[in-house]
């Protein structure tokens, strides 16, 4: 996949800023449609599901860099490569 090349965010304030953006409107939406007790419940899950595929995000890639090839990983797609961390 030679000449790929993905956007990289190297703009922390702006990565921060457009997911406060998207949260604040998630929350406002959520909180319409189910009032604030569900809205909190559901954040809950959220961020436990977000821990969750953290957690397996970094197992996936202590796994591949011991199982793969310096070759085979810069054959990986961009996407896989974005998800797993992978330069």
């Amino acid at each position: 996949r030679d000449g790929v090349t993905e956007t990289i965010l190297n703009d922390c304030i702006a990565v921060y800023r457009a997911q406060n953006y998207y949260t604040e409107l998630l929350w406002k939406y959520l909180e319409t449609m189910h009032g604030y007790g569900k809205t909190v419940h559901i954040f809950n899950e959220l961020v436990i599901h977000f821990i969750s595929w953290q957690m397996l995000q970094g197992y996936l890639h202590r796994n591949l860099c011991n199982v793969l090839t310096p070759t085979e990983m810069n054959e990986l797609l961009p996407i896989m490569k974005s998800l797993l961390h992978i330069p």
